[in-house]
């Protein structure tokens, strides 16, 4: 471990047999400089670290630095010092990590003869500088990668992932017939013999088929090949960061009829409209769970004689069928009544009013630790995000993934990033609230107001009430409430 009373380094020292010749400046060389130079300030050597004839451009096949950075996570010694910066890596990027890794660990590195040393204020100033322009070489790519991606979808040429029906051969897709086959069964059942993505999904389950990944159907899959213009023979091309969007015509060959495909998505979007309005009023969605196999249970309309009725339905069977539950269907409103009833009882008992103001009192005194923690949660996340985001760049230099996924993952990863940046300047610069002084009388009499409220407040109000104050809802054999799990412990 690090010494309390000496300071100790590590010096690693690499050259290739081309470079050595050239320059003159052997392993020998570059460790009899560094050894005078911790001399000179009363560094201790803690070990010389050697790569020999082995090449800068990388950093992944390297015995010497691998060793290194085994010591660095045990915190060996305090500082990394080298002849030059081009010895520990010509890669910028890879500079960066390493750096980054050093300084994760309370090291500092050093650079003998370009006098850089992240121990000083001008040395983290230079690390900052190179972390810019590191930056600035990533985005680059990323931008480069969007380019070379907009430039083959406007030629026409794929470039998403696997889809059912096409089979990927040096990025371009050709028709897989038997797949092509049950791409077109999908539509026809979907038209012509009038049958929901649930249900489509459920027969081919039962039927034995799989998807291209060799798995189960569910009705989210179907609806991605119902409403792919690919199958109709367009490529698309997509930006989830921005608005850009726009189909082209595809060197491939069509499994689907442009007509068919059209009748498709007038069915898809009368389907979506009538799912929006089932979710606005099923508040309990997400809170009711499945008798039979615990999913959550989520809205269902149906009409029957000009009268629309509500129900919950199990979500798992939605999407995948009886393959994988029943429906297990349930009176929305018989259901929500006695939901209501039994909250009703909750918000009047005793313990609510204790834990309430108990809440009140925690709330006003513990402000800013929480605030604290939530930073720390934040400092944590960015910091993986971060390491996440190295990994991907590493993947797509070693073109192992795919370009799309590739620019995708960066781009939700850098949502992620600047959101958490976001709250993070938010809980720093925000002061401690005020919290009014409540009694125990006042919160008693709003309680006990419950039952008029509720009536008044909006469906979405109720939902978001309900969420706040339940976990789950258990039901039994009959379908009546078995039990109420709410999130928050009702004892003293």
């Amino acid at each position: 471990m690090k010494s309390e009373t000496k300071q100790s380094a590590a010096l690693y020292v690499r050259v290739s047999t081309e470079e050595q010749a050239k320059e003159g400046y052997s392993i020998q060389a570059q460790t009899e400089v560094l050894t005078q130079y911790c001399k000179l300030y009363n560094i201790e050597i803690f070990k010389a670290y050697r790569d020999l004839g082995i090449s800068g451009k990388t950093i992944g096949e390297r015995p010497g630095l691998a060793e290194l950075l085994d010591d660095t996570d045990k915190g060996c010694f305090n500082f990394v010092i080298v002849w030059k910066i081009s010895r520990l890596s010509r890669s910028l990027k890879d500079l960066m990590i390493l750096v980054d890794r050093f300084e994760s660990k309370g090291i500092s590195f050093i650079s003998y003869s370009e006098k850089f040393d992240t121990s000083t204020p001008v040395g983290r100033m230079t690390l900052q500088i190179l972390g810019s322009i590191a930056e600035f070489e990533r985005n680059t790519i990323i931008e480069n990668v969007r380019l070379g991606l907009r430039q083959r979808a406007k030629e026409g040429k794929w470039t998403g992932n696997h889809v059912l029906g096409y089979d990927n051969i040096d990025k371009k897709i050709i028709i897989n017939e038997s797949e092509a086959e049950l791409v077109k069964q999908i539509y026809k059942m979907y038209i012509e013999e009038n049958m929901g993505f649930r249900k489509i999904a459920d027969t081919l389950n039962k039927e034995g088929y799989q998807t291209k990944r060799k798995g189960l159907f569910g009705h989210d899959y179907i609806r991605r090949i119902l409403t792919n213009p690919v199958y109709k023979g367009l490529v698309r091309h997509q930006l989830r960061c921005g608005n850009e969007y726009y189909e082209v015509r595809g060197i491939h060959e069509p499994i689907i009829s442009e007509e068919i495909f059209s009748h498709a998505q007038e069915k898809v979007k009368n389907r979506i409209r009538i799912r929006s309005n089932a979710n606005k009023v099923h508040i309990l969605a997400g809170l009711l769970k499945c008798r039979k196999c615990g999913s959550n249970m989520i809205g269902s309309l149906s009409k029957t004689h000009g009268r629309e009725y509500r129900y919950y339905k199990c979500g798992k069977y939605h999407r995948q069928g009886t393959a994988a539950c029943t429906s297990n269907l349930i009176n929305a409103e018989q259901i929500e009544g006695e939901i209501f009833k039994r909250v009703g009882e909750i918000v009047r008992n005793p313990m609510i009013v204790n834990m309430a103001v108990k809440e009140i009192e925690r709330r006003a005194g513990d402000d800013t630790q929480i605030n604290n923690k939530a930073l720390e949660k934040i400092n944590i996340e960015l910091g993986r995000l971060v390491s996440l985001k190295n990994k991907y760049f590493k993947l797509f230099e070693n073109d192992k993934i795919n370009p799309v996924l590739f620019t995708h993952r960066i781009e939700e990863i850098q949502i992620q990033m600047e959101r958490l940046s976001s709250r993070k300047i938010e809980l720093e610069d925000a002061s401690d609230d005020w919290i009014p002084a409540i009694s125990r009388e006042e919160i008693e009499e709003y309680l006990k107001s419950f039952d008029r409220i509720i009536g008044y407040i909006s469906w979405e109000d109720k939902k978001e009430f309900l969420q706040y104050l339940i976990k789950s809802i258990k039901l039994d054999e009959e379908k009546k409430i078995d039990s109420i799990e709410l999130q928050f412990p009702l004892h003293g």
